[in-house]
């Protein structure tokens, strides 16, 4: 809700400035970006996902978590594969709200659905009303066929089609209907020397598609009954289709238009009130009076279109767009997500600060993670038989758990669900099952995940299908962005070890020292080629190794690959277990 907020006001705040310096830009170009405005109301900012982060996709987890070391030691390198994730700093004011929207009685989804369907409600009032009106004025009105070529308006084929007819006690004049549209003239102003600027003036509302804009309007205004800024908005935008319809007109009947125009604004009166007129989607020649004076002043000069207002509001709509995705692209949903973790984390026991954040924003999906906590407690026992009934009673309880009404979020839950399964069967030496479990939680990927290739992989290694395993990693690998690349290309090399092809491995580890990795990631692959020359009985280059290691690192070669683990984010959140 604080994103929908902030980011509403701010491109509000923005167009305002902009609507303010285009003073003396044409009117229709200041509606355009009244319009723009008021759209972004109706955008539901908190829903979507602009490069938003690990609250709600999965990809949100940096690829630097599969940036791990094969070839480690107890001394200085771990085998266990490190995980990084981006934390952002939160913005307070945000939190603020955030936690006072969250604190409501009432989730933020109800009250918003209330609010939509009494929007409804009023716009179905507004509709019956103009319906009843307009179904009231074609009783008592009589059509004037004749009254363009009398004062001779020049139409064009469409326009020829458009009625003129006169009605009583409104006026003094009007134009209704987006696909019917009908020109109303009071009978107090018919024969009279502002028949032909009444008649022009609501012609030209017509041949601007205002009626539609007007619709448009009272639609975005209805729905948003409770905001004062829409209200605000839509009078400027209403003013403004008035204010376009003058500019038009003034430029087809000159002088005489300004002349026209006071006498009719000035000296005519309007029996609708100020109430109807709010929310009325009919077009009038006149309003309130301050507004009147407002438009003959306007009327005295010029407003011709320049390239400095193009540029201003192309600006302004840039900066709303920058704005919107800079609000939404923050930590909101981050900041929230840990306020919602510390809430849950009193309720799963005995475990340390979380390194991974796996928690989100919403009620459903936390539940469902405290309860794979509560059943994985012991998840990283070395007891086989431990692990065993863990994998037994996780599994039983995905087959049967709620699945989440969001999509994101029931991926997201499940990808976390498979890291643990992966962790647990690699504990178990099961490796066949993790390809069969892959396949089971998504029938609907013909190819791995991008954030699932390395299990997939390591699990075709173990299972002796090394062709796979490779071909899957080998094309990954050269896709990933450099900075990432040597997480992958590592993996690569382990599979090329487990398959007994060494000078691939040693090809592979050259490949990731080109790319500079740093000392830790360089000392693994300095190593792999050592082992790799011993293997293939090259003795002089794996000696050569050697001495680079010593003489650039100050070490010896570390062991000879060892198979790597799959860390799961669940871990973080899970009590170390001595066994």
């Amino acid at each position: 809700m604080s994103d929908y907020l902030f980011t509403n006001i701010s491109i509000t705040c923005l167009v305002l400035i902009s609507f303010i310096l285009l003073r003396n830009a044409p009117a229709r170009l200041r509606l355009y970006l009244l319009i723009t405005a008021l759209i972004a109301w109706l955008i539901p900012w908190q829903t979507l996902s602009i490069a938003s982060p690990a609250v709600l996709e999965l990809s949100a987890y940096k690829p630097e978590i599969f940036d791990f070391s094969l070839w480690g030691d107890n001394q200085t390198i771990s085998t266990e594969i490190t995980a990084n994730i981006a934390i952002i700093e939160p913005n307070n004011t945000q939190v603020v709200l955030s936690q006072f929207v969250s604190d409501l009685p009432f989730s933020s989804e109800l009250i918003i659905s209330c609010l939509f369907v009494i929007g409804l409600l009023l716009l179905c009032k507004d509709i019956w009303q103009y319906q009843r009106q307009i179904t009231l004025w074609l009783k008592n009105s009589t059509p004037l066929p004749d009254l363009y070529s009398k004062y001779q308006i020049p139409l064009n084929d469409k326009e020829q089609h458009i009625p003129v007819c006169l009605v009583k006690d409104n006026g003094p004049g009007m134009a209704t209907g987006i696909f019917k549209p009908i020109i109303w003239l009071a009978n107090y102003q018919h024969d009279t020397n502002h028949s032909k600027t009444i008649i022009t003036h609501e012609l030209n509302h017509i041949r601007q598609h205002d009626p539609l804009w007007m619709w448009s309007i009272t639609i975005i205004q209805r729905l948003l009954w409770w905001n004062p800024i829409a209200f605000y908005l839509a009078e400027l935008a209403r003013e403004q289709i008035e204010l376009s319809c003058d500019e038009k007109c003034a430029n087809q009947l000159r002088e005489d238009y300004s002349y026209q125009l006071a006498e009719i604004v000035l000296t005519t009166s309007q029996p609708s009130s100020k109430g109807e007129q709010l929310f009325s989607p009919t077009l009038g020649i006149k309003r309130s009076n301050s507004f009147n004076i407002k438009r003959l002043k306007r009327l005295s000069r010029m407003h011709e279109m320049k390239i400095k207002y193009l540029v201003v509001a192309i600006l302004t709509l840039t900066l709303s767009a920058f704005s919107a995705l800079g609000i939404n692209s923050k930590s909101v949903n981050s900041s929230s997500a840990q306020i919602s973790h510390e809430n849950h984390s009193s309720k799963v026991k005995n475990h340390k600060r979380p390194k991974m954040q796996i928690y989100s924003e919403h009620s459903d999906y936390n539940q469902l993670i405290d309860e794979v906590l509560v059943l994985a407690q012991q998840a990283q026992s070395m007891d086989k038989n431990i692990i065993e009934n863990i994998y037994v009673e996780l599994y039983q309880w995905h087959s049967t758990r709620t699945i989440l009404e969001i999509d994101s979020l029931e991926k997201r839950l499940k990808g976390l669900e498979f890291t643990l399964f992966n962790y647990l069967l690699t504990k178990l030496e099961r490796y066949d099952e993790i390809l069969s479990l892959y396949k089971k939680m998504f029938p609907e990927q013909s190819t791995p995940d991008k954030f699932f290739k390395h299990h997939i992989a390591l699990a075709y290694s173990y299972t002796g299908q090394a062709e796979q395993a490779i071909e899957l990693m080998t094309s990954f690998a050269q896709q990933q962005p450099l900075k990432y690349r040597v997480g992958s290309l590592s993996l690569l090399s382990y599979v090329y070890w487990a398959a007994e092809d060494y000078q691939q491995v040693i090809n592979t580890s050259e490949e990731i020292l080109i790319l500079s990795p740093g000392v830790r990631s360089e000392i693994s692959s300095l190593s792999a080629k050592y082992h790799a020359y011993n293997k293939l009985d090259q003795t002089v280059k794996a000696d050569k190794v050697k001495e680079q290691l010593v003489q650039d690192y100050g070490r010896e070669p570390l062991n000879e690959p060892q198979s790597p683990r799959f860390y799961s984010p669940f871990l973080d959140h899970l009590p170390k277990v001595k066994s």
